[in-house]
C-alpha cells in the first residue's frame, strides 16, 4: 500500500503546530494524505454500508485496528513523531511517557435535522488528529463541519477533577445552556473538512463537536488521539458512561453514495 502521508519532515513543523494550537485552536495539514490511503480508507468504510439516516457509528481502539488503513496510519512513523512532538510542546509531562494512540472510525448518515443539543465534549488526549475520509457537500452548518471551542480549561493534575468536570459539561442540560449562549462567529472555529488534509487541535482542553449532515450524506472520518493526560487511571473506566453511546447500526436502507468528497 503507498505511504500514508504525501511529505517527510512532518516532526520539524511541530513547534510551530503547537503554538498554532495554543493561539489559534487548531492546525491544518493540507495535501499531506495520500489519495491512496484515502481510497483504501473508503474501502473500509463501505464495509459498514448501508446505513439508515440518522444513524451514528464508532470503531474504537482494537477493533479499529483491524483495517489495514488504520494500522497503516498510526504504525506511519511520521504520524507517531508529528503527534508526540506537538503533545511534548503542548504538554511536557508526556515526555519518556510510552505511546498513547488510539484510532476511532467515525461513520454518519445525515437525518437532516438539527441536533439538539449539538454533541460537545472534551477529549481524553493531549492531542486529536482528524483525517478526513468521506465528507459531503451541503449547506453551511449540514456539512458535518468541526466545530471547536479552543483552549476552555487547563491540564486538569487529578484525574477526579477531569472526571466531574467532564460529568458537569458532557450532559445534555449543559450542552443546550452552552449553546443557547454561544456565538458561533466569536467564540468559535468552525472548520470546513477536506479530504487530503489533517486537522489537528488540543482534544483535552477543547470544547468541540460536529455540525449535523444532510438527509442520507455520509461522512466518515478517521480520529486519532495521541498523548494520555492521566495516564490508564482505572477511575477512566469506571467513568466510560461520559461517553456517547454510538452503536453499530447495519440496516436494510439504500446504500450512501460513496461520490461525495472524499474526507471528514
Amino acid at each position: 500500500m503507498a505511504g500514508t502521508m504525501s511529505f517527510d519532515g512532518l516532526d520539524r513543523t511541530a513547534e510551530g503546530i503547537a503554538e498554532q494550537l495554543k493561539t489559534v485552536g487548531a492546525a491544518c495539514l493540507p495535501g499531506v494524505i495520500s489519495e491512496e490511503w484515502l481510497a483504501a480508507a473508503r474501502d473500509g468504510v463501505a464495509t459498514y454500508l448501508p446505513m439508515a439516516p440518522g444513524d451514528e457509528l464508532e470503531i474504537q481502539g482494537a477493533p479499529a485496528t483491524e483495517h489495514a488503513f488504520v494500522r497503516q496510519f498510526i504504525d506511519d512513523p511520521r504520524v507517531r513523531s508529528l503527534m508526540r512532538a506537538v503533545a511534548e510542546h503542548g504538554y511536557p509531562r508526556v515526555a519518556g511517557q510510552p505511546d498513547y494512540i488510539e484510532p476511532i472510525i467515525r461513520v454518519i448518515v445525515g437525518d437532516g435535522t438539527e441536533a439538539d443539543p449539538l454533541w460537545f465534549h472534551y477529549d481524553r488526549s493531549v492531542v486529536t488528529m482528524v483525517v478526513p475520509i468521506i465528507i459531503p457537500r451541503g449547506r453551511p452548518r449540514f456539512s458535518g463541519e468541526l466545530i471547536l471551542c479552543p483552549n476552555r480549561r487547563r491540564f486538569r493534575r487529578w484525574v477526579v477533577t477531569n472526571i466531574v468536570e467532564k460529568a458537569i459539561a458532557q450532559n445534555d442540560f449543559y450542552r443546550r445552556r452552552f449553546q443557547k449562549r454561544l456565538d458561533f462567529d466569536r467564540d468559535t472555529a468552525v472548520i470546513p473538512l477536506q479530504p487530503g488534509n489533517a486537522y489537528l487541535f488540543s482534544g483535552y482542553r477543547t470544547f468541540h463537536a460536529t455540525f449535523p449532515c444532510e438527509r442520507e450524506a455520509l461522512r466518515a472520518t478517521l480520529v486519532v488521539m495521541f498523548g494520555a493526560v492521566h495516564g490508564r487511571h482505572p477511575l477512566l473506566r469506571a467513568a466510560q458512561w461520559l461517553r456517547h453511546p454510538f452503536e453499530a447500526h447495519r440496516p436494510e436502507s439504500p446504500v450512501p453514495q460513496l461520490t461525495a468528497t472524499a474526507g471528514e
